[in-house]
C-alpha cells in the first residue's frame, strides 16, 4: 500500500498556488484570475478567487494572473499556458 501511494504523490501536477511575502516569506493573500481555454467542455470562462488555492487542471487554463496588494508596492503577475 505504501508503494501505491509514492505513485499517486509522483501522477499529481504541481497545482497548490502558495504565496509568499517575499521579505518574511510566510504565507499570504493574494487574488487570482485564470481563464479557461475555449474547449467543448468549458467556454473560455474567467475565474476570480483567492490564493492560497488548488488551481484546476493544468491543461484546461490558458491563463493565470496573481495580483497582490502590499503597502508599498503593487505586484502582478501573468503566466500563460502553454500547451506543448
Amino acid at each position: 500500500m505504501q508503494a501505491l501511494r509514492h505513485l499517486y504523490v509522483l501522477a499529481v501536477e504541481p497545482r497548490l498556488l502558495l504565496p509568499r511575502d517575499i521579505d518574511s516569506r510566510t504565507l499570504c493573500y493574494a487574488n487570482v484570475t485564470y481563464v479557461f481555454l475555449n474547449t467543448s467542455v468549458c467556454k473560455e470562462k474567467t475565474v476570480k478567487i483567492t490564493a492560497p488555492c488548488l488551481l484546476p487542471e493544468l491543461h484546461l487554463l490558458k491563463e493565470v494572473s496573481i495580483f497582490m496588494i502590499t503597502l508599498l508596492f503593487c505586484l502582478v503577475i501573468i503566466v500563460r499556458v502553454v500547451n506543448l
